[in-house]
């Protein structure tokens, strides 16, 4: 049975909840990440999404510690047990006028999320350099995701059908 396609962007894989607003958050040149995690994996998360951003945009986009009050235009990473029912993969992903909330149980769960703000961007965060004319804005989402199954792979069935070694 085929599970209707919900409207709005298209995520791979399709996240178990999504809904759609109306409006983006824009990332500009004051826009920042802020970190609300002690691991380093999460650590890594943040320069790596800053590491992409910078290459695109040309915006400095600071890394820094959530200290108190989270500021608007900031993109926000958060790990704690508040969402340990969606395992460590999983993650929840809210944009809103102001900002971007990415919050998972463990540092997996935000590359995942992460991985997922860099579909709802242009496609131009892909290039190899600086990108002019683009605005980089992000649909108003409120997205919920995890893995379907506990495993992740590929099955090649070579008993009825031969794979060359090039497509392996």
């Amino acid at each position: 049975v085929k599970k209707p396609v919900p409207a709005g962007p298209s995520i791979v894989p399709r996240p178990a909840k999504i809904e759609v607003g109306s409006g983006s958050f824009q990332i500009g040149p004051k826009t920042s990440i802020v970190l609300d995690s002690q691991s380093a994996d999460a650590q890594g998360v943040g320069e790596f999404l800053a590491a992409k951003l910078r290459r695109s945009t040309g915006y400095p986009l600071d890394i820094r510690p959530a200290a108190g009050q989270i500021s608007r235009d900031a993109i926000l990473l958060r790990t704690g047990d508040r969402l340990s029912k969606l395992g460590n993969e999983g993650y929840q992903l809210s944009a809103s006028r102001n900002g971007v909330k990415i919050e998972a149980a463990a540092p997996a769960g935000l590359f995942y999320g992460v991985q997922t703000l860099l579909q709802l961007l242009p496609a131009e965060v892909e290039g190899s350099g600086k990108v002019e004319g683009v605005t980089w804005s992000i649909p108003i989402v409120k997205i919920e995701a995890r893995p379907r199954f506990i495993w992740r792979g590929v099955h090649l069935d070579v008993g009825r059908h031969f794979f060359p070694k090039e497509f392996i």
